[in-house]
């Protein structure tokens, strides 16, 4: 049977009244998911903890809900929840034995989920005489990845490639039970629990792995400071705002699965993907970054050619 693939942004449909994965129509209030796995709400509390949207405007984690069909959500998103809560929480060596694939998925699903309730919010504000505005190349961007989320119920493979970069560490614990950063524009993610971390690029086709592969190379293996991997966290975040392509995919239905085949990125007489790293953009970011450490800008960009790390090479 053909992969039907479900694209709400054709229509923009962001009413709540049809599931985010599917398309199919749902019940209102009776099918829905949290955007935060429900296992982290009841886990980490975060029912009435405050959220806040991009344009300053408050919610909590717990009303942060987009619409599910009865059906994905009984027989994929709860076995598929199950299964990442129970790795997670035994910790470093378990996650290591789950697929890159599946890590996306589940980093995706909630990346997405913050795409749908920024979205709403944006209708919600506007004019309701006046057109709702995305800009194209987000749009194409949210859409593909919305595309690899339908992996979750429908046969979709990779062609010898995969859109995502990933970096799983080992990492000290600490008192902070949890921890997670998105930037919705560069479709990045980060998170850390116990003993593990791990940032993630969902639609780079593997560049930034490539990029910091050197650094990534020295450190995998080693247990990181809490302080090391907010600056390895740092570095991944700057480089995929550098990322200057926009991925383009074919899709090709075969008997039994739609394969997604990438387009390259490299083309005759272009500039590289990734365009200057600038030592002070950076520096302003890792600041952001360290808050919990209260280093300045000025402490960290006191050599300005290299800003301060804790991710120093071994001699």
């Amino acid at each position: 049977m053909p992969v039907q693939l479900y694209n709400p942004f054709e229509r923009f449909e962001f009413s709540g009244r049809k599931c985010f994965l599917s398309g199919a129509p749902t019940n209102g209030e009776d099918e829905y998911m949290t955007v935060f796995p429900q296992w982290m709400m009841e886990q980490f509390d975060l029912f009435d903890k405050p959220f806040k949207y991009l344009n300053e405007e408050y919610t909590t984690y717990g009303k942060l809900r987009i619409p599910c069909a009865s059906d994905i959500m009984l027989n994929h998103m709860i076995p598929f929840q199950k299964k990442i809560s129970e790795t997670f929480n035994h910790g470093y060596e378990a996650v290591k034995e789950l697929s890159e694939q599946e890590i996306f998925l589940w980093a995706g699903t909630i990346v997405y989920g913050l795409v749908y309730r920024e979205i709403i919010n944006g209708l919600t504000e506007r004019n309701p005489d006046e057109p709702f505005y995305l800009a194209q190349a987000l749009q194409h961007k949210f859409r593909n990845h919305h595309n690899f989320l339908q992996s979750l119920h429908q046969p979709l493979s990779f062609e010898q490639f995969k859109p995502w970069s990933f970096f799983l560490f080992k990492v000290e614990e600490t008192e902070e039970p949890f921890e997670q950063r998105n930037e919705m524009n560069t479709l990045t993610f980060s998170f850390r629990m116990k003993d593990f971390g791990f940032v993630i690029c969902m639609q780079d086709n593997g560049e930034n792995e490539e990029y910091h592969s050197e650094l990534y190379g020295q450190f995998r293996h080693q247990t990181l400071t809490h302080i090391q991997f907010r600056e390895f966290c740092a570095k991944v975040y700057y480089s995929s705002y550098l990322f200057n392509r926009l991925p383009e995919y074919d899709y090709y239905q075969l008997p039994d699965e739609l394969n997604i085949e990438a387009k390259s990125l490299y083309h005759l007489n272009a500039k590289p993907v990734f365009d200057e790293w600038q030592p002070k953009v950076y520096a302003q970011l890792l600041e952001a970054f360290w808050k919990p450490w209260n280093y300045s800008l000025v402490e960290i960009l006191k050599n300005p050619a290299e800003p301060m790390s804790f991710l120093k090479k071994e001699s």
